[in-house]
């Protein structure tokens, strides 16, 4: 087996104001969306990690909700949800998969921006262009997440 420092084939996805995620670890609040993240054609798979280091109370203890999703463009104007992860109200990680090759039977989508059920990946065909939209509300109003992605080119064993 070979050590992870050999395996060129796994590339972290960042955005030019981040050498280390999609969205950059931060504290946020409100809605927002992270700067576009590109990555090369021909990819096997790609796994997006969510990881909230904390989530701010009110003064009544209650938490904020934090609603995250993974979007693409082909044209950089329109935005399309790929990937809604769940709705989050206390630290934790979770890591959601997708395709290339999705969505391989004929069909219509329609387009969705900010519309995607939470726990939710869609078998699209995907493109080479994210972003990560945010929406953080009730409770204190923010939180500490940051969002990592990795693509995987074939030959990864």
């Amino acid at each position: 087996m070979p050590e992870m420092d050999s395996l060129p084939r796994i590339r972290s996805l960042a955005t030019s104001a981040s050498s280390d995620g999609v969205l950059p670890e931060g504290s946020y609040a409100g809605a927002g969306v992270g700067a576009e993240a590109r990555t090369a054609p021909g990819y096997d798979r790609i796994a997006f990690t969510l990881a909230v280091t904390s989530v701010a109370q009110d003064g009544g203890g209650v938490p904020a909700t934090v609603r995250v999703w993974i979007q693409q463009t082909f044209d950089g104007s329109a935005w399309d949800d790929v990937i809604r992860f769940p709705d989050v109200t206390a630290p934790g990680r979770w890591t959601a998969r997708a395709f290339p090759e999705g969505g391989r039977t004929e069909g219509i989508h329609q387009w969705l921006d900010g519309g995607l059920a939470a726990d939710t990946v869609r078998d699209l065909l995907l493109g080479t262009r994210f972003r990560v939209k945010y929406d953080i509300s009730g409770g204190g109003g923010s939180a500490a997440f940051s969002v990592t992605a990795y693509v995987i080119f074939p030959g990864r064993e």
